[in-house]
């Protein structure tokens, strides 16, 4: 039987091996009726902020394989600039905020592979994408159907598929603003509008307002 620290080296082993760095083992949770995997959270050597999971399979043949979600880490920089970019050349100036659905990715997914790798419709790999604009920048209170549809577009053309809420807020809303703050709900918005463009795994743009979510 696997003790817990060869469970813990193993799993250390092999997420070393795929990225080349040395990785802090802190949590190991066994496998049982609320996971069929074990699952160990670790974070880069000096880097504790950025903990991840790593999850460990076995079959009844009693074969290993594992999958793990530090790709999420390695691409969010870039992921959130090219997301960045992509906002202002379709409604100017924006607070954004970017976060990943997974906690583990594809193998195929490395430390090599650049954003126009990513996409593969068999695959699980999407993101949340906060937009908060002003009347002031919008130059309206609410967006044309043609602003966000150029949104969705070109977030399709990068092929990153997303579910990107927009919002129009006040301007003391906006000066305030923090994505600890709004992700833990300790802001209250009034949007004069919020509108939801989904890229789906076909690439589809669909638009919904926010009667629709």
């Amino acid at each position: 039987m696997n003790t817990n620290e060869a469970i813990r080296d193993e799993m250390l082993a092999y997420v070393a091996n795929k990225y080349g760095e040395t990785f802090i083992a802190d949590t190991l949770i066994k496998a049982s009726w609320a996971y069929h995997y074990d699952k160990l959270y670790v974070y880069p050597e000096d880097e504790p902020e950025n903990k991840f999971e790593i999850h460990r399979y076995q079959d009844e043949a009693g074969n290993t394989s594992y999958a793990d979600g530090y790709f999420g880490i390695l691409i969010k920089d870039d992921y959130d600039h090219t997301v960045y970019d992509i906002i202002q050349s379709a409604i100017g100036e924006a607070i954004v905020y970017t976060s990943f659905d997974q906690e583990i990715y594809a193998n195929r997914l490395i430390s090599r592979t650049g954003i126009s790798e990513i996409y593969n419709p068999d695959e699980n790999f999407s993101a949340q994408i906060f937009v908060f604009t002003t009347p002031n920048q919008l130059g309206a209170d609410q967006f044309l159907e043609e602003q966000l549809r150029m949104l969705g577009q070109k977030l399709a053309e990068k092929k990153l598929v997303s579910f990107l809420t927009v919002y129009v807020i006040s301007d003391d809303d906006y000066a305030v603003l923090e994505e600890e703050t709004f992700k833990n709900n300790l802001i209250k918005l009034n949007p004069s509008d919020r509108r939801m463009v989904q890229i789906d795994y076909t690439l589809a743009v669909n638009i919904k307002d926010s009667g629709d979510f």
